[in-house]
């Protein structure tokens, strides 16, 4: 998944970096958390699944619209977004949840391809 970066604001102007990080802190904050990492980025950073419990932590912040499917090849005319997590997202988009409801919101990895420029 990927989520806005914390300087990162919504259509409307809202603070979606700032508040989809408070609904982050707020699901790790219910319980033991566990993590199964099965790669890594080209930037050195794991990719896992997290889990809360039995809450898949991936799939609730993107259920509750404060973050997307992971995007690949983000920085190209291309993106593709990975099939995994879509369902949630849409479904969040369907109920207008989180960024969806705050005029939604660039692509995180767009806006950081665009702060590299």
């Amino acid at each position: 998944i990927d989520a806005p970066e914390l300087k990162q604001v919504c259509g409307d102007g809202h603070p979606c970096g700032q508040e989809a990080k408070q609904a982050l802190s707020s699901l790790l904050s219910q319980g033991v958390v566990t993590c199964e990492s099965w790669s890594m980025d080209q930037y050195g950073r794991y990719l896992s699944t997290c889990w809360v419990g039995r809450v898949n932590v991936n799939a609730a912040m993107v259920n509750q619209g404060w973050a997307i499917p992971y995007t690949k090849a983000a920085c190209t005319p291309k993106p593709e977004m990975a099939p995994r997590y879509v369902w949630d997202y849409l479904i969040a988009e369907g109920k207008g949840e989180g960024i969806h409801a705050h005029g939604g919101l660039q692509n995180p990895a767009e806006f950081r391809c665009q702060r590299k420029k």
